[in-house]
C-alpha cells in the first residue's frame, strides 16, 4: 500500500475504522498498531498472526481467527490454540 516508501509498509488492519476523509473527502489511512515494515533484502515477510478485523480480512483468515489456528509459515504446520 505504500509502495514509494524507503522500505514497503503493509497495514495489516484497512477497515471502514481506519479511513479518515478530512473536509475535501481525502482519504488518510489511520492506526498502524499492526503495521509491519517490509525487508527488501528478505526472502519472505511472513508472521505467524494473523492481524486485521474480522469481516474485512481474507475469507481463509476469518476461518483461522474464527477457530484458533496458527499458521506457522516457517515449519509449515498449523497449531490449535487453546483457551485454557
Amino acid at each position: 500500500m505504500h509502495h514509494d516508501c524507503a522500505r514497503p509498509i503493509v497495514h495489516r488492519d484497512i477497515s471502514s475504522n481506519n479511513i479518515l476523509l478530512n473536509s475535501r473527502m481525502q482519504a488518510f489511512v489511520s492506526d498502524f498498531g499492526t503495521a509491519r515494515l517490509l525487508d527488501h533484502e528478505s526472502s519472505s515477510n511472513f508472521t505467524a498472526n494473523i492481524a486485521g478485523t474480522y469481516g474485512y480480512v481474507a475469507p481463509g483468515e476469518q476461518y483461522f481467527m474464527l477457530h484458533n489456528f496458527f499458521f506457522y509459515p516457517e515449519s509449515y504446520y498449523l497449531r490449535y490454540k487453546s483457551n485454557k
